[in-house]
């Protein structure tokens, strides 16, 4: 019977070593008798280029991205779970950032934005500012949607936050009659938190669409009652 001939040691495998290639290449140990055609173009000599997928980059959201949106926190009703007196609703939405809305009890923090009506909100804004906050600054956000009447509140985002110094804005696009901002966590276990400034935005309609353009035209009082269908 033919004897068996072991591998020789250079070419052991281990379980533990096993190394692929992406390459089409033959080794340069193995030799191949079978002839070649020098004329024939081989995957050795034939260089081909790395496949790179086609990956669309997604437009970062920033606080000037505004065009098309309109803020809708004008239109709801804002309530704190706490509050420091003079450090309230009033200092949340004045456009200032250097007043703040400051808590005043245990966590979780809650803002709660009550809608009238069925409202369509494309993005929520919050300001932040580690430097200035420090132990203040939250760090852990949920983000809620729902009806606070039938304690209906629904996570729809949660945000973990490093430092922040500026404008956290987050896309929604959810139909809401209730938003709900509930702080979590802060930085350096703080306690009570600071939250400068809070923007919710909605679609812009159109104005520049052609019933519009049509509107501008009747300007006469005798015109008014046909600017518009009713």
């Amino acid at each position: 019977q033919p004897s068996h001939t072991p591998f020789p040691s250079s070419h052991t495998m281990s379980s533990s070593s096993w190394q692929f290639s992406t390459s089409m290449d033959a080794p340069s140990s193995i030799s191949s008798n079978t002839p070649t055609d020098p004329t024939l173009e081989t995957s050795s000599t034939r260089s081909t280029p790395p496949f790179i997928p086609h990956r669309r980059k997604k437009k970062p959201v920033s606080e000037s991205d505004t065009s098309s949106l309109i803020e809708v926190g004008k239109l709801a009703v804002w309530t704190l779970s706490t509050a420091k007196h003079g450090n309230g609703v009033s200092q949340l939405r004045d456009g200032n950032l250097d007043t703040f809305w400051q808590s005043d009890g245990q966590q979780p923090h809650l803002i709660t934005i009550q809608f009238h009506k069925l409202t369509h909100v494309q993005r929520l804004d919050l300001y932040l500012d580690y430097k200035l906050d420090e132990s203040y600054t939250p760090q852990q956000i949920q983000i809620r949607s729902g009806t606070i009447t039938s304690n209906q509140m629904i996570k729809i985002h949660d945000l973990d936050i490093e430092e922040p110094s500026g404008w956290i804005c987050t896309a929604l696009d959810v139909k809401t009659l209730c938003l709900q901002i509930a702080i979590i966590a802060n930085h350096q276990n703080g306690r009570d938190t600071h939250l400068r400034q809070v923007k919710v935005w909605g679609r812009r309609r159109d104005a520049t669409s052609s019933t519009g353009a049509i509107s501008d035209a009747f300007t006469s009082p005798t015109m008014q009652q046909f600017a518009s269908i009713r």
